[in-house]
Order: structure tokens, then sequence, then C-alpha cells
């Protein structure tokens, strides 16, 4: 049998250009684990406070970013609820607070308008989505309504696609990376070892 001695390199001791290309290969070593689940639970936290009810089973986050564009099917139902709760987060400046402050401004002009509690379903795949609106639980086809719901819930939306897009971005960028790479050892050719 024969025995071959191989050279092993930290990643601060391959050069430059190996470290560059080291980056791009191995950029996504540290999403084989479920790392948009906590994400997924403060959404459904958000949800919660504004009267969101989430349905279905949520995608899997290599789906959601395996173009890095990202996609969420985010089937639910809202009820108008005035939650006391959620006026607690409106008081700094987080992510979290100025959407809030969003949504309870936009969602308080859709109630004024029309003096009724306000309900939709939401029901959507990557291309398509279908909302319905009722007023007191009747149905409701309007132009107007479907406009401004649709608005509303694209806050919604928005905010849940950036926090996994956020996540992502942070587990994939190269200082995360770097600090990452301290626990392996490299080849000459830049290939990880593993014993």
């Amino acid at each position: 049998m024969e025995n071959r001695t191989i050279k092993l390199y930290k990643f601060e001791e391959l050069s430059e250009i190996m470290q560059r290309d080291v980056l791009g290969r191995y950029y996504d070593i540290d999403l084989d684990w479920e790392w948009w689940s906590d994400c997924y639970k403060e959404i459904k936290n958000i949800a919660n406070l504004i009267g969101i009810e989430l349905k279905g089973n949520y995608p899997q986050g290599h789906d959601l970013v395996s173009t890095r564009k990202g996609y969420l099917s985010l089937d639910c139902t809202y009820k108008y609820n005035k939650s006391k709760d959620r006026m607690t987060d409106l008081n700094n400046n987080s992510y979290k607070s100025r959407f809030l402050r969003q949504w309870n401004k936009q969602e308080r002009s859709i109630q004024a308008k029309y003096s009724r509690r306000l309900s939709f379903t939401v029901d959507s795949t990557k291309d398509k989505r279908n909302i319905s609106c009722f007023l007191d639980n009747e149905a409701v086809s309007d132009l107007s309504m479907y406009i401004m719901v649709s608005q509303l819930f694209d806050l919604f939306y928005d905010y849940s696609l950036d926090m996994i897009k956020n996540e992502y971005e942070y587990l994939t960028c190269n200082e995360h990376l770097i600090s990452v790479f301290k626990d392996y050892c490299f080849t000459e050719t830049g290939n990880i070892f593993f014993n």
C-alpha cells in the first residue's frame, strides 16, 4: 500500500487568488441545515401580531434561494385584529417596528374607508396570487379594495422575504465564510480536506 503525503493549508495561508476561488466554490457550505427555521418562527410571530394565520407547510430554504432571488409561498387568512401586543414594538427604530408602523397605517386607512371588519384570504403560487376579500364575513368584489388589500399583503410578504434573504446573504457573505473556514484545512488546489 502506497503512502502519500498531502500538504494542508489554513484558509489564510492560501494565496489571494485561491482564497477567492474557495469563497466562490464553497459559498453554500453553511446552508446544509434548516437555517430558515428561526426566520420562519419570527415571521409567524409577526403574522400573529397583525392577524394573519399562515396555512400549509413552509417551503424549504434551499428552494427559496436556489436562484438567489428567493420566493415565498405565503398562503394565509387575515382578520382585522386590533392587537395591543403589537404596540409594544412600535417604540424603537428596528426594521420590525418600521414594518408594523407601515402595516398599522395602511390597515387603519382600509378600515376607515369601509367601516366594516375586513378579512381576506391569499392563495399563491410562484406566478400567481389569488386574493379574496370579505367585509363582516361577506364576500366583496371591489377592484379598489383588492388593490388596497394586495398592497397591504405586499408589506407582509416583502418583510418576510427580506428576512429570509438577509439571513441567506449573511450565511453566504465572505466575512461569515472566512470565520467558518477557520475550522477546515485545504489542499493546495483549494479543496477542503476531510479526514
